[in-house]
């Protein structure tokens, strides 16, 4: 029963974690998809629109892309982002958005939006994750434009806002902008190459203002530095270069304010404890600290005794207090054999017998006795039976004899557990 309890609450709090407050975030759903090409079918997914621009000009250089895996766009170019090698991470579809780096110096990032389906709790803490494919950096501009190809600053950057999100060129200061309530930058090693790679689970968390009601996945914006020479002879949608990355399974829950667990532990014996399977917290920026009461910092711990046992877990954003309750139970078998007994039909300790405590099912028992030449004059496999001092259905005198016992347990946390004891007993009638 102490197994199925804890069973229950950690399936209780993996459904409260799993609850996504952003709609289709698998990208699967869509409403009367014509499948043309990537760029078109995005139009045709629901609820997620790109940011709107606000500009002087009709300036566009590319909106998010759609891909639907039943419907591979031919393209066999491997430099092609839109390549049909690549499969979504999970479902059908994914959504791909591209990183401009303009020749006037600025980024134009893509960047994909939704409406938060309720609204956030003001002061609750949230956590955002998605899986993201680097698919790596082409060049649109001739030759000589390699020598513009800067190391720029690459992340992710998710937005939250009370408003529609827009995306501002700000044409004569040559920059680009979000004005957004609330900005989160994502980084991984993933992001950092300049060729295909794979699917890459990556998130943060923050607190909520109780404000914000959309929320979009774009990239890097503002100004980069142009190293000097660069010649451009020949270019494509004035654009140095570009980076791409697809996105799949975007996740926008509610982290619990605490969490609690019980547990056991065998009496006399550390047990492992890990923390981090127990709490089950979702991936983070950076890697998750857990703080124990007696100065711990590891996800492991080993506790032997019962009690109430206090663990933070620090994480990006915040820290979440788990409190851990240990129960003990018997692992390690209690074995008493008397050393003396007194078959003489007295109905006064008349029977040696076998008096082991524990916990757990016993799966194996085996009791043996044998005489000072080591001949085998019992054995049984029923812990119930005893030996009345008997062999071959003759009464033994008084003497010495050594005894074994074997036993299986089926432990919960190690699984099969054998025992074996050694010792004497004697007949005195």
């Amino acid at each position: 029963m102490k197994v199925f309890f804890t069973l229950s609450l950690l399936l209780i709090q993996t459904l409260v974690l799993s609850q996504n407050l952003l709609p289709n975030g698998t990208f699967e759903s869509t409403t009367n998809l014509d499948y043309t090409n990537p760029a078109t079918s995005f139009d045709y997914l629901d609820y997620w629109y790109p940011a709107s621009q606000r500009t002087s000009d009709s300036l566009k250089r590319g909106t998010p892309d759609l891909f639907d895996y039943n419907n591979q766009w031919p393209l066999s170019d491997p430099r092609s982002f839109w390549n049909s090698a690549v499969a979504p991470f999970d479902g059908n579809h994914h959504v791909g958005i591209a990183n401009f780096a303009g020749l006037e110096g600025y980024f134009y990032p893509e960047s994909v939006c939704t409406s938060i389906s309720e609204p956030l709790e003001s002061g609750a803490y949230y956590h955002v994750e998605f899986q993201s494919r680097n698919k790596g950096t082409a060049k649109f501009s001739g030759e000589p434009a390699t020598l513009c190809l800067v190391e720029d600053d690459k992340h992710f950057k998710i937005l939250l806002d009370s408003d529609s999100i827009f995306i501002t060129i700000d044409e004569d200061n040559k920059d680009s902008y979000f004005a957004v309530d609330k900005e989160i930058e994502l980084r991984s090693e993933s992001m950092e190459g300049r060729f295909l790679g794979s699917w890459d689970n990556i998130g943060s968390c923050f607190q909520s203002d109780g404000n914000e009601n959309f929320f979009g996945i774009t990239m890097t914006v503002g100004q980069f530095e142009v190293n000097d020479p660069c010649v451009i002879y020949d270019y494509h949608w004035e654009t140095f270069y570009v980076h791409y990355f697809d996105i799949d399974d975007v996740k926008l829950t509610k982290l619990p304010s605490s969490l609690s667990f019980n547990e056991t532990v065998c009496v006399g014996r550390d047990s492992k404890i890990n923390i981090a399977v127990l709490a089950d917290l979702p991936v983070m920026q950076n890697e998750i600290e857990y703080h124990w009461d007696d100065g711990r910092v590891d996800s492991i711990n080993f506790i032997s005794k019962a009690g109430t046992y206090h663990v933070d877990a620090i994480i990006d954003c915040t820290s979440i207090p788990i409190t851990l309750e240990i129960e003990d139970y018997k692992c390690i078998p209690d074995i008493f054999i008397p050393t003396v007994f007194s078959p003489n039909n007295d109905g006064i300790n008349d029977v040696l017998e076998t008096f082991v405590s524990v916990d757990f099912p016993i799966l194996f028992y085996q009791f043996s006795i044998y005489d000072r030449w080591g001949t085998l004059i019992f054995e049984t496999n029923d812990i119930e039976s005893k030996w009345q001092g008997v062999f071959n259905g003759k009464e033994l005198d008084d003497d010495l004899f050594v005894w074994t016992l074997d036993i299986s347990i089926d432990d919960p946390i190690i699984g099969l557990a054998n025992y074996k004891q050694k010792g004497e007993v004697a007949i005195l009638k």
